[in-house]
């Protein structure tokens, strides 16, 4: 048997919707999926204010623009992550700076990350890693008492995902989402800003991703023409993108009941066999999460365990996967002057975390298939 890390597969309706959308002959931003797509999250997650945008990445580096980071301005995020979150503050000019993260939830320590705020510091942006998040109360509250920051949630994997009953995205004063083609809900490369600030000028949001244009209030109506009125760039997806993204938002019902079933049959094969030849965990969703089962990993004693596991696993046919490469220890991070060992937490989950397979589309059989292969394994060594 052979298993995909990932698979993806296009229903009849993403086919049809995908059709209807070449046929209309509208393939720029601001078609009509955009818009089914926004009104989905307005019905559904109560998002009113949210703008689509090319990526992720391109949501992040909009926030920080946004909130106007700057030379000196420091922001303090993960060396556990994606280079995209550093980077859209390097592109401002501002200064990143790390914090480890907890083994318990690959998400920041929220108490490491709080002690790294300084006079220069203008923004969190805590990373919700596989689904799951830190403890948001303890930021929030922070952030009550002295109100010299912002937080911004880099929500990459965590649409659906709560915490708290709260979705995640909606909690800080910005979120950013992922609709990349390895996240739960697919849109391509695309990904959304999400304004939770009253603060900002939501107007001036939506001319900044639609190149510092009013082109939003002239295809509402509002004016006759439209034109340049603020800074901004070309952030808004095509309407082919979204109306795939449209697809798989009437689906995610279906992908989260099928993600959930095969994550806690993960859960319930591997449990007993955490602490068993050097098997040291597993993903556990904390009490405040209810998770979008975005990723299921275990973690191993050592690395050359977790290579030797890998490459038996490979060898049945599962295709299993490494994560993040810490931030702090590759050459940009040693170029911003940081060392090998500055965050050994995040050095440990880099070197010892294994991701199982786990998709929109996987079945129970495939993952009793991963957890028998996985378990024979580790009787063998």
């Amino acid at each position: 048997m052979n298993i995909k890390f990932n698979e993806v597969q296009l229903s009849e309706n993403a086919k049809s919707l995908i059709n209807e959308c070449l046929l209309s002959g509208h393939f720029q931003s601001d078609g009509i999926y955009t818009k089914k797509v926004l009104d989905f999250f307005q019905a559904h997650l109560d998002i009113r204010k949210m703008v689509l945008t090319t990526s992720c990445s391109h949501a992040l580096e909009s926030a920080m623009w946004l909130y106007g980071i700057s030379e000196d301005d420091e922001v303090i995020l993960p060396s556990f992550n994606f280079p995209s979150a550093p980077n859209a503050v390097l592109l401002h000019r501002g200064k990143v700076k790390f914090c480890d993260i907890s083994l318990e939830t690959l998400c920041p320590d929220e108490n490491d990350m709080l002690n790294r705020i300084a006079l220069g510091t203008k923004a969190l942006v805590p990373v919700h890693y596989g689904g799951i998040s830190c403890n948001m109360d303890i930021l929030t509250k922070a952030k009550e008492e002295k109100d010299s920051w912002v937080i911004v949630e880099d929500s990459a994997q965590a649409v659906f995902s709560r915490y708290k009953g709260r979705y995640l995205g909606t909690i800080g004063d910005i979120g950013c989402y992922s609709f990349h083609g390895t996240k739960n809900i697919q849109g391509g490369e695309s990904g959304a800003l999400i304004i939770n600030d009253n603060r900002i000028n939501f107007e001036k949001v939506q001319n900044m991703v639609q190149k510092g244009t009013n082109r939003n209030k002239f295809l509402s109506g509002d004016v006759a023409y439209y034109t340049w009125v603020d800074p901004g760039s070309s952030y808004a997806p095509s309407d082919l993108l979204m109306a795939l993204l449209y697809s798989q938002l009437l689906e995610h019902e279906v992908f989260l009941i099928t993600r959930k079933v095969c994550f806690e049959g993960y859960q319930k094969h591997l449990s007993s066999f955490v602490g068993y030849k050097g098997l040291e965990s597993m993903t556990q969703i904390p009490h405040y999460n209810e998770s979008n089962y975005h990723t299921f990993y275990v973690r191993f004693e050592n690395a050359l365990l977790r290579n030797q596991i890998k490459d038996s696993l490979a060898n049945k046919g599962i295709d299993s996967r490494f994560h993040f490469m810490p931030l702090h220890n590759t050459p940009m991070g040693h170029r911003l002057g940081y060392k090998s060992m500055d965050f050994p937490n995040s050095q440990k989950a880099s070197e010892t975390i294994l991701r199982l397979p786990l998709h929109n589309h996987m079945s129970m059989n495939q993952v009793n298939y991963v957890c028998e292969s996985l378990i024979d394994i580790l009787k063998e060594i």
